[in-house]
């Protein structure tokens, strides 16, 4: 076998290897997440709550039996910073919770979607990041013009052009 037929096989073999792990990791997290929203109640979670979540970890306690899910809260599929729940579950019932959520909507006076603009909104323009960013890093500061900085849907890209500066 050559060299290069003996480097191909060794990359197949791991690469088979690893999408192995990964597709059994998926199905530990499934897994994981069916026996959080069985126990919904229990853990005190909404059905939003477990939208704006992802298990980021599940493993079984050899020593207790217990299995142990790890559920990092998300906001707009984001973690969310300090926000994780482990959930302890034995013969399929939550055994023991810790950690809290951030309650999002709890905020006097707002709603769901007023808090999504509070919360989304920039506190300088693009323009202005731009801008900045540029002088931070010994740039030439770009020249814009006012038409091109005054698109402030962040939902949509905003062309500036080229600037010179990347």
């Amino acid at each position: 076998m050559t060299k290069k037929n003996t480097i191909l096989t060794t990359v197949a073999i791991l690469c088979v290897i690893t999408s192995q792990t990964l597709m059994a990791q998926n199905v530990q997290n499934q897994q994981a997440l069916d026996l959080v929203k069985k126990n919904a109640a229990a853990a005190g979670l909404t059905n939003q709550n477990i939208i704006d979540s992802r298990v980021s970890d599940t493993y079984l306690d050899a020593l207790s039996g217990a299995t142990l899910v790890y559920l990092q809260q998300t906001y707009k599929g984001i973690d969310v910073d300090k926000s994780l729940q482990v959930l302890a579950f034995k013969s399929g019932s939550l055994v023991s919770s810790s950690g809290k959520r951030i309650e999002l909507n709890s905020i006097k006076g707002n709603t769901s979607s007023t808090l999504q603009k509070d919360v989304a909104k920039p506190s300088i323009s693009a323009q202005d990041a731009i801008q900045a960013a540029a002088k931070y890093l010994n740039l030439p500061v770009p020249q814009m013009s006012a038409k091109s900085g005054l698109n402030q849907d962040f939902s949509k890209p905003t062309d500036f052009g080229t600037l010179g500066i990347a």
